[in-house]
């Protein structure tokens, strides 16, 4: 069986219906006690679906080593998309709400408009900016390749080179056959032929199934495929304090016996704690993340290309899957766009939540992908892929503000014009 064997409607299964893809879930997900809970509720959610509600059954199925820790500081959860418990944001941060429910919103607080936890993200982004945060990021899935033939097996996956010193961090992408994005991920080479595989935890369950399939091109003696994502935790330290603090705690005695994973990681997070950091939520993270206009985030269905990446970087990497169909990919159709809309009112106005159209001049050229309000723009940030104009095949703005396009987001009814704010090329437009 050859390395490009699957077929086009396997490709096409992997990525058009990726919404409802049942590798969208993970093996916890089918544990009979998370069944039984969850499917009382799922019968009475027939009222109405607030953004950002959670569920309420079926919870604590996955939790990070530093769980009962965040809840004791009063961090408020959401279920990530592999069944993890992370932390949205946390009650302590914000005055005037009482942490009675760490797992959905608050009574009365159900809106449409600006979200009751608001003030709080935006005090963990400031926290982030102008000294520490920590969050606790356990749930990244992570997945160990090693073996004789490890090797050629991650580096025909991958579009980056891996051959780099132990210890190193690649940032790079998996790609199908077609050339659009398995996801984009992380590898860090180890010792003896092994390699740590870090993507995001919505493409844990794809990311470990195509591994695994192009491992079976060879034998199990030769590479060997494992999600460890439970095995190690994980903890991010943002802010321009976080070098300073991270060197001056480094030195203290945190080593414990290896195979108590857990309590290493509690330990370390007691010691950032007692230095002063602060707690930060994944809505903060996000804000964060819409900012950094330097790259943007991977989705379904699109090339390196069209989410702006050099092809003459990409080709220098001699064979990856899904490089011949780059090679004959002539023309990019769509390329990837964040806007800020204009005379949004964050207060009154109803939020996005994906899913938008997004119009240029009164024609439809594509859907928000993403979006979220950031603190530090204080304005409304969406992410989409647009198509390229009709009359003349333009789909950026090549660097410069152009009159003749201009675009405008349909939100909850309303036109919003959206300004240009990075063009594919990573551009910052003014």
């Amino acid at each position: 069986m050859s390395k490009n064997a699957y077929s086009d409607f396997e490709l096409f299964l992997q990525t058009e219906l990726s919404s409802t893809n049942i590798q969208r879930f993970v093996s916890e997900h089918s544990f009979d006690f998370f069944l039984q809970e969850r499917v009382k509720e799922t019968l009475g959610m027939y009222t109405i679906k607030y953004p950002f509600e959670q569920r309420k059954r079926g919870r604590d199925l996955v939790t990070s080593p530093l769980h009962k820790d965040l809840k004791e500081n009063g961090a408020s959860f959401i279920e990530g998309p592999n069944g993890y418990e992370i932390p949205g944001w946390f009650y302590s941060n914000k005055s005037g709400i009482s942490p009675s429910d760490h797992y959905g919103i608050p009574a009365g607080e159900g809106t449409f408009t600006k979200p009751y936890w608001f003030e709080a993200a935006r005090e963990e982004y400031r926290a982030c900016k102008e000294s520490v945060g920590i969050i606790d990021m356990s749930s990244t899935a992570k997945i160990e390749i090693q073996g004789p033939e490890s090797t050629e097996c991650l580096q025909f996956l991958v579009y980056s080179d891996i051959d780099q010193p132990v210890g190193s961090i690649i940032d790079t992408g998996m790609l199908y056959n077609n050339g659009t994005y398995v996801t984009e991920c992380r590898v860090i080479p180890l010792e003896n032929n092994k390699y740590l595989v870090l993507s995001p935890a919505a493409s844990r369950s794809k990311t470990m199934s195509w591994i695994q399939k192009n491992a079976s091109f060879h034998s199990s003696s030769s590479v060997s495929v494992n999600d460890v994502t439970h095995e190690h935790g994980a903890i991010k330290l943002i802010g321009p304090k976080a070098m300073n603090l991270f060197e001056s705690v480094s030195g203290r005695d945190i080593e414990l016996s290896p195979n108590r994973v857990s309590k290493r990681l509690k330990k370390i997070y007691t010691i950032l704690s007692e230095s002063g950091v602060r707690d930060v939520g994944h809505y903060a993270l996000k804000s964060l993340h819409m900012e950094d206009f330097s790259s943007p985030i991977m989705v379904h269905l699109n090339t390196p290309m069209e989410c702006g990446q050099d092809p003459n970087t990409l080709f220098k990497n001699t064979t990856f899957c899904g490089k011949d169909s780059l090679n004959n990919q002539n023309d990019v159709n769509r390329r990837f766009h964040k806007f800020l809309l204009t005379d949004f009112d964050k207060d009154s106005d109803v939020w996005p939540q994906g899913g938008e159209p997004i119009y240029s001049k009164g024609v439809f050229c594509g859907t928000v992908s993403m979006c979220s309000y950031c603190f530090g723009l204080e304005s409304m940030v969406c992410s989409g892929f647009v198509k390229a104009d009709d009359t003349n095949g333009r789909v950026t703005n090549s660097g410069k503000n152009d009159d003749s396009l201009f675009y405008e987001i349909a939100v909850a009814g309303k036109l919003y014009k959206a300004n240009v704010k990075q063009s594919y090329e990573g551009t910052l437009l003014s």
